[in-house]
């Protein structure tokens, strides 16, 4: 089936055994051109002129058509694109499809970020301190440090009483 835009008819084929590849073809069908499925989905997003720019060709278009075996055919998820989508992204592309997604980017973004943190912590990349662990850690700082202080002045008395014994064994 052809595709006209502004008048030119374009024709394009396909072969399931190269699924990343489709051709351009001439008027009776015979490849020409060899393209990328990612240059051709921005080529039709160009010419739809949807310029959408947190939303892929692919997936404006995409998650609404209904293809035999491809398992998106669920009525009761009808957004999703396919069966294992969560639902917030399936919400989320159809608030980008009618460009009304702006208002929740920054809040997704420093939630992607909240989860991040939390993850590190989970993974222990980044310490879960508590007010109680920090307290704890606070003491354990001060008693070390007064250790420090108890070692420091201990051997400043040991210097102290060595330092005469050492000088006149030098000068001898």
């Amino acid at each position: 089936m052809p595709i006209i835009f502004d008048g030119t008819t374009y024709k394009f084929c396909r072969n399931s055994s190269k699924t990343n590849t489709v051709w351009k073809c001439n008027d009776d069908y015979e490849k020409t051109d060899e393209i990328s499925i990612g240059y051709y989905c921005k080529w039709l997003d160009l010419q739809y002129e949807m310029a959408l720019p947190e939303l892929s060709f692919r997936d404006a278009v995409g998650r609404y058509i209904r293809v035999y075996g491809k398992n998106n055919c669920d009525e009761r998820h009808p957004l999703h694109y396919i069966a294992t989508e969560k639902s917030e992204k399936a919400c989320f592309a159809l608030l980008k499809l009618f460009d009304a997604y702006d208002p929740l980017k920054e809040i997704e973004a420093e939630a992607h970020q909240s989860d991040a943190y939390k993850k590190a912590q989970t993974l222990q990349f980044i310490a879960n301190i508590t007010k109680k662990t920090f307290n704890q850690n606070q003491r354990a700082i001060e008693q070390i440090t007064t250790r420090i202080q108890e070692l420091s002045s201990g051997l400043e008395h040991i210097f102290s009483m060595l330092m005469p014994q050492l000088l006149n064994k030098q000068f001898m």
